[in-house]
């Protein structure tokens, strides 16, 4: 059930979806303190393992350190390069492209090439800016504050309670997307399911039946829930018996939809035999990064067998979703263009309430008096 029972004027302007100010307003006060998801942490499973690439327009490295994780900026002190490329591998030594300067797990200056023509300077001064890590749901996560909360407090009690049913999963796919809109519009998409009689007629039907829904509106979180969404037909007993037979011993599928959206971007969704975790990152005010990680239950199977089986789902469930996701992003570009050429405030209906819950999520966090300074009108 929804817990509103009327239609209320969205919290944000259209301008809040294209302008420059406001971006550089929630990169200081929305994603300044956010844990920012890297990537899977299996990508660092070996000592000297790296994981370089971009958040919010910084570049980051993450590397295995003797055994411990250590996050850095990914910019050598020496002449601003970037020290590694994008990407994951292993090396030795964080070592710069450049000049070859190498630093230690700590940051600091362990090899300097030619050393004595620096003469008069000193090392300890050169030193990698660091930041701070964890790692979550098989994903590691950075925030650049070294005084931040803690991983899990960062993400909500939701998240947190969330990690038995994650646990149980194991990371096994990725899919990377960029596109030409505001952060803001794939997170409010991925947040109600209005427009699925229009969007996703072919592929994922109307909504459900609203007796059937929870909603749960928390202080950074937006929890959906569905009953009875999956029939359990002769056909689709007989798939579940060879799933869990061959994808993973004991595993039952989930018998509701299950999306939370943990503020500001990322969503968890459980489906089936499936979790997807969900990253939007802001890269510009009009350009989003898009990134999907798949998990299955139970560990990577080690029968060849088990790992075609395992191959097999994926594809058809993984494929099923990028249909469903192509449907939505076809439409991205379009509300983009909307927003920037209005003049009038959006009206949000009940079935959008977690979009409004997410609005003023941002509107409070930015806390600038956005009905004073939007031409906008309701």
């Amino acid at each position: 059930m929804y817990h509103q029972d009327q239609a209320r004027p969205a919290p944000l302007p259209a301008e809040a979806y294209f302008s420059d100010e406001f971006f550089e307003l929630e990169r200081r006060t929305v994603f300044a303190r956010h844990w920012h998801c890297l990537g899977p942490v299996g990508e660092l499973a070996r000592v000297g393992g790296y994981l370089a690439r971009e958040v919010m327009g910084i570049p980051i490295v993450v590397r295995n350190e003797d055994g411990r994780l250590c996050a850095f900026r990914n910019v050598c002190p020496h002449r601003q390069s970037v020290l590694v490329r994008d990407g994951s591998g292993h090396a030795d030594k964080l070592r710069c492209q450049y000049h070859g300067w190498e630093f230690d797990g700590e940051g600091q200056l362990s090899h300097l090439p030619e050393g004595s023509s620096f003469r008069g300077f000193k090392a300890r001064t050169a030193c990698l800016d660091r930041l701070k890590v964890d790692t979550l749901f098989g994903l590691v996560f950075v925030n650049f504050d070294l005084d931040a909360t803690s991983l899990p407090d960062g993400l909500g009690q939701l998240a947190v309670d969330l990690v038995p049913k994650l646990d149980r999963y194991s990371y096994h796919w990725m899919n990377s997307t960029e596109h030409d809109c505001n952060w803001k519009v794939p997170v409010e998409n991925s947040i109600e399911g209005y427009h699925s009689a229009a969007v996703h007629a072919k592929t994922f039907g109307p909504l459900v039946d609203e007796k059937l829904i929870h909603h749960e509106l928390g202080p950074r979180h937006a929890y959906y829930r569905s009953e009875g969404r999956y029939q359990v037909s002769p056909r689709s007993q007989v798939h579940d018996a060879l799933v869990r037979t061959f994808l993973s011993a004991g595993a039952t599928p989930e018998p509701q939809h299950i999306q939370a959206g943990i503020f500001p971007n990322y969503m968890i969704d459980f489906s089936y035999f499936t979790f997807l975790f969900t990253v939007i990152e802001p890269i510009a005010p009009r350009r989003t990064r898009f990134t999907w990680y798949g998990f299955l239950p139970g560990p990577t199977p080690t029968t060849r067998l088990g790992r075609l089986a395992r191959d097999v789902y994926s594809r058809r469930f993984f494929g099923g979703g990028l249909k469903i996701l192509a449907e939505d992003i076809a439409v991205w570009p379009y509300i983009q263009r909307g927003l920037e050429a209005s003049q009038r405030r959006s009206v949000l209906g009940r079935s959008e309430e977690r979009v409004y819950h997410f609005q003023k999520f941002i509107a409070d966090q930015t806390a600038v008096d956005l009905d004073r300074k939007s031409g906008n009108q309701p």
